[in-house]
């Protein structure tokens, strides 16, 4: 019947999606390979946080997104919670540039530091975000001072109700 040809249709249509958005989606631990050798070292952050997005005045007639994410998790050798605000720009292919200009705070029982981080990144299909890109620590806390100096990259993914989880590795 016509209902069940288009049915299987659609059914061959969203594999055949999935399959591609699947080959294509970025990932930092996927996408740093050389030859045998790895560019990423140990993981030193795993959190999940909750966002909320306004909109800022557009620029050259682009969307421009603020976003503040609040959340918890391991980062360095303890728990930590975690407090930002990013901007992130849709540039003129639809991709997206994000950067936290030290607007980010961590805060872990021996003390207190801070963040900064920029961005690539894109829609997702389900309605989130997704972007990859670097972030560097500063903090007089003994559990955070590994992190001081290093470039941590770092996978931060959104989805359409706005919870997030930001995977980080240190960049050998």
């Amino acid at each position: 019947s016509s209902s069940q040809h288009t049915s299987l249709l659609r059914s061959k249509f969203v594999k055949i999606t999935a399959d591609l958005v699947d080959h294509y989606e970025m990932s930092v631990h996927k996408l740093l390979p050389i030859g045998e050798k790895f560019m990423l070292g140990e993981k030193v952050g795993s959190l999940q946080a909750t966002t909320t997005i306004k909109t800022l005045s557009a620029e050259d007639s682009r969307p421009v997104f603020e976003v503040s994410a609040q959340g918890a998790g391991k980062l360095g050798d303890g728990d930590v919670t975690i407090m930002a605000t990013y901007k992130a720009n849709v540039l003129a292919d639809g991709s997206l540039y994000g950067e936290c200009p030290n607007a980010g705070v961590i805060m872990a029982q021996d003390g207190i530091g801070t963040f900064r981080a920029t961005g690539a990144g894109a829609f997702t299909a389900d309605g989130g975000s997704t972007f990859r890109g670097v972030t560097y620590v500063q903090s007089a806390a003994p559990s955070l001072a590994g992190l001081n100096g290093k470039a941590l990259v770092y996978d931060w993914d959104v989805d359409a109700s706005g919870n997030a989880t930001w995977e980080l590795w240190e960049w050998n």
